[in-house]
């Protein structure tokens, strides 16, 4: 495993602390009730949305929210 990788293990059931989960929750809301043509129209759409978060690491951040997943992270680092 490279130095600068940390395994954190999240307790059994945990969408609420995973990142990813709020991500695909605001990308879902972001598209829902609309019809799509084709799957390249809907890729854009979520290319486009998704844009923000790649020109803003702020943004990408604001997915980490509760401060739980920092601390293990930094709990990680000290050891």
């Amino acid at each position: 495993m490279p130095y600068n990788v940390r395994i954190i293990l999240l307790p059994p059931y945990s969408p609420e602390l995973n990142p990813v989960e709020k991500l695909w929750d605001q990308i879902k809301d972001a598209i829902c009730n609309q019809v799509f043509a084709t799957i390249q129209a809907l890729q854009a759409t979520i290319t486009g949305w998704l844009w923000d978060f790649w020109a803003d690491l702020r943004r990408a951040f604001s997915l980490i929210g509760d401060t739980w997943l920092l601390d293990q992270v930094n709990a990680s680092a000290a050891r």
